[in-house]
């Protein structure tokens, strides 16, 4: 019997799901779009495609499921706190991205704080109601400071008791419970005499750095959605006000990214108007169509905006001594489309490459999962296995400035 691992990742529009084998090939996958965002979404965007994934395949047998997802998306009682629709505290000062929002939430309305148990990141919620057991998921120790530390929740009256006890992710969160395994319409035949243990990877850039093989020094990679991100992993910090600079998942190491929050936003908003009714690959092959068209004209501005965001790290890069970028893994809703890739390439002027998995948080998932398991020694031994290219696109022309 086939063993897999069904990998999930919650995305601010869409819920991705791909079930993988225990040799990374992708047997199955599905996406859900939504425009909502109620705390029980994602749970029955799950039991959706189980339903249909489930009694479509058979000898296949399901050891583990992986969580991923957007950050720093928070969940109340009630309430879900998207990442995007909820104010940082202006007072705030400091390096954790969920604190900000979680004084927001206090700032707004104090009666909610005060009936609040538990503040969970989104595919904590997730896990939680999965298996029951509360956490907060990390990596690795120096992860603390992004999320919040003992010293933050005395600086500001934070009762410890709202937020879930830290696990490291390659610790099981528990077990799938069999009232949630029958409401998931998973049927017994795929279900181990053990029982499914429920991994939660926690924040989609974690998954993302994972799922790229994005853990050695020189290794970048550029996620491509709602929003746009270049991430290189450094040997020391790149000290700079335009970069973000977090530790790696790889102890040893440290991760440069640079957030592009307009492009997506803007392509998306154009597609929404100008091809409302057709697939985002669609789209965009019906924009490549007219290369004089204002779509047209928006991919190369969110082509070169990335290519001025990888000169301020190769800067810094070069500045500190440091391996620059010399190839670009690409994730996201652009990675199946060739012929912007082709264009973005010969833009940026380096190679550019997709992997197995158009998806990479997805496949960081099942690396997480899969090393929980005891399949893999390390992360890092799983991520050079697991991630593997499929296809390389050259710069085959030169863009000296926007047409």
């Amino acid at each position: 019997m086939r063993r897999t691992i069904l990998c999930c990742d919650i995305g601010t529009s869409s819920f991705k799901v791909a079930l993988i084998d225990e040799n990374a090939q992708i047997v199955c996958y599905k996406k859900i779009y939504y425009n909502t965002s109620e705390k029980n979404l994602w749970f029955n965007c799950l039991a959706k495609i189980c339903s249909e994934i489930f009694y479509q395949i058979d000898n296949c047998e399901l050891v583990a499921i992986g969580i991923s997802g957007n950050g720093p998306t928070l969940v109340s009682d009630e309430k879900v706190y998207l990442w995007n629709k909820t104010q940082n505290f202006k007072k705030y000062k400091g390096n954790s991205i969920f604190l900000p929002k979680l004084l927001s939430i206090r700032h707004e309305n104090a009666q909610i704080w005060e009936d609040t148990k538990t503040f969970f990141c989104g595919p904590e919620f997730l896990c939680w109601q999965l298996t029951g057991n509360k956490i907060t998921s990390i990596p690795e120790e120096r992860f603390k400071s992004s999320y919040w530390t003992e010293k933050d929740l005395i600086k500001f009256k934070i009762d410890k008791s709202k937020l879930p006890q830290f696990n490291l992710f390659t610790n099981s969160v528990g077990k799938l419970q069999k009232k949630t395994q029958n409401e998931l319409n998973i049927p017994n035949s795929c279900i181990p005499t053990n029982g499914i243990d429920v991994f939660c990877t926690g924040s989609d850039f974690v998954a993302l750095l994972i799922g790229t093989n994005t853990l050695f020094p020189g290794n970048a990679c550029n996620r491509t959605g709602t929003s746009e991100g270049i991430n290189l992993c450094t040997k020391i910090p790149l000290k700079s006000l335009s970069i973000r600079t977090l530790p790696s998942i790889n102890s040893k190491y440290f991760n440069a990214s640079i957030l592009i929050d307009e492009c997506g936003a803007k392509l998306a908003s154009y597609k929404n108007t100008a091809f409302k009714n057709i697939s985002f690959e669609n789209a965009i092959k019906k924009i490549f169509e007219n290369p004089k068209s204002k779509g047209f004209k928006l991919l190369e501005e969110m082509a070169f905006t990335v290519k001025n965001k990888i000169k301020i790290l190769q800067k810094h890069a070069k500045k500190a001594g440091i391996q620059e970028i010399e190839n670009l893994i690409i994730s996201g809703n652009q990675s199946s489309i060739p012929e912007f890739l082709q264009l973005k390439a010969n833009i940026i002027g380096i190679p550019l490459e997709t992997t197995t998995c158009t998806d990479a948080e997805l496949m960081g998932n099942f690396i997480v999962a899969s090393t929980g398991l005891n399949h893999f020694n390390t992360i890092e031994e799983a991520a050079s296995f697991c991630v593997q290219t499929k296809d390389i696109f050259e710069p085959t022309k030169k863009y000296k400035k926007l047409l």
